[in-house]
């Protein structure tokens, strides 16, 4: 190990201390790399300022100039993880990176965070030919893998690799029906991944490690499109899943993500019945199809005994279905944020302000549509004015019901932005 992979080392082991990256900051000075040098310091600057500083605009500005003229060339190692052709400097914009900068290009990306590369993007074939020399490069735990070609012999090659644990974020994406991952995910190297993301990933390419305890330390789990388009596939599916239910890994869970799951209203609903019962504390449900199932399922996912982030949207989710699921709870979760936000349910507002479930809220997302007045004296009425710290109401509510609202709560009600 050189001097510069020893700094790296001291970086990565520390991922939320300023500290060490400061102290390579100075070192590359001495290299006569004032530029990176000059990254680093204005991405740690920028890291502690406030959305809507002053200062944010001239240190993001500085920041992609310095990337722009030297970016490619730090990358030294890095570059064989990707086609040969120039970067573009970009924000990132995905959920987990809110303002990391990145280079990008034809799908491949580096995305850069306190002035080193935290993540990549790239094949699992160039991963696994050039990842180990990439890892001491540069101190990136996350990776982003697309399967588009790859072969289960070639996954199962990748899976042996070392520097599996250095890597704590994992996304997967475009993973057919004819590739196995398995062997990835039994892989006892994956000890150090915390969460774990799956694009366009069909749920049998795993359901193969169903009777192994894999995937040991995976905290946080989001589903985006883990289902197959037709009739015979929705019930492998469903098959596919019940298989996976039996795998340990559910119950150590805390954060789950389920999006754009059409068909999988017998999927969630048996991940609720299971037992043991989950342990999450924030789930998510967007534009998966519970319409059969909801009033049951709803009622077990707010009977969630460690639950406190609940968000629902465009499930097709009727008034009736949700009441249902709520008269049903008698010991709810400890909801502080509930989040209704696309669905079209004007009755289930006063349900929550007169349920139970109301006394631990303190952030609230209101379904779109009109207010009616029974439902603004019902939040007036069912949450005293100091214990919700948000209030978003929906931009069709209705002029006159904001006001009421904002008389009450004063600046914590907002009006949605995005309602799916």
């Amino acid at each position: 190990m050189n001097e510069r992979e020893a700094f790296i080392e001291m970086v990565r082991e520390s991922p939320g201390d300023d500290a060490p990256r400061l102290v390579m900051a100075d070192w590359f000075d001495e290299q006569g790399d004032d530029d990176r040098a000059a990254f680093i310091r204005t991405q740690v600057e920028r890291s502690k300022l406030p959305v809507g500083s002053r200062k944010l605009k001239a240190l993001i500005r500085r920041e992609q100039e310095l990337l722009a003229a030297s970016g490619h060339r730090w990358l030294g190692p890095l570059q064989s993880l990707f086609d040969k052709r120039r970067f573009n400097v970009t924000r990132a914009s995905w959920e987990d990176a809110p303002g990391v900068a990145q280079l990008a290009s034809n799908g491949e990306h580096v995305y850069w965070d306190r002035g080193f590369v935290s993540a990549v993007r790239t094949t699992p074939g160039r991963m696994r030919k050039s990842g180990d020399a990439a890892l001491r490069h540069e101190p990136f735990d996350g990776l982003r893998l697309g399967f588009n070609g790859t072969t289960t012999a070639a996954l199962e090659g990748l899976a042996g690799r070392p520097y599996w644990d250095r890597i704590r974020h994992l996304w997967l994406r475009e993973v057919g029906s004819d590739v196995s991952l398995g062997a990835l995910f039994a892989s006892p190297r994956l000890g150090a991944l915390e969460s774990l993301d799956l694009f366009d990933v069909d749920i049998q390419t795993w359901a193969d490690a169903s009777d192994g305890d894999f995937l040991a330390g995976v905290k946080r789990l989001t589903m985006n499109r883990c289902f197959s388009p037709n009739a015979y596939a929705r019930r492998t599916t469903e098959d596919a899943f019940l298989a996976l239910l039996r795998a340990p890994f559910w119950s150590r869970l805390e954060q789950l993500s389920i999006e754009y799951c059409y068909f999988w209203a017998p999927c969630v609903a048996r991940l609720m019945e299971r037992d043991p019962p989950l342990r999450l504390t924030h789930l998510s449900i967007y534009r998966t199809n519970l319409e059969d199932v909801m009033g049951d399922t709803f009622g077990r996912i707010l009977a969630l005994p460690t639950l406190t982030e609940l968000a629902i949207g465009q499930t097709r989710t009727d008034d009736a279905q949700f009441l249902a699921g709520l008269r049903s709870v008698t010991a709810p979760a400890p909801l502080e944020r509930l989040d209704l936000r696309g669905n079209s349910m004007p009755e289930s507002i006063v349900a929550v302000a007169t349920h139970p479930i109301r006394h631990t809220l303190k952030r609230l997302a209101l379904p779109r549509g009109p207010m009616t007045r029974s439902a603004v004296d019902a939040l007036i009425g069912g949450f005293p004015a100091g214990q919700l710290e948000s209030l978003e109401v929906s931009r069709t509510a209705g002029g006159p019901s904001t006001s009421r609202l904002r008389a009450h709560f004063g600046s914590v009600v907002a009006t949605a932005i995005n309602e799916g």
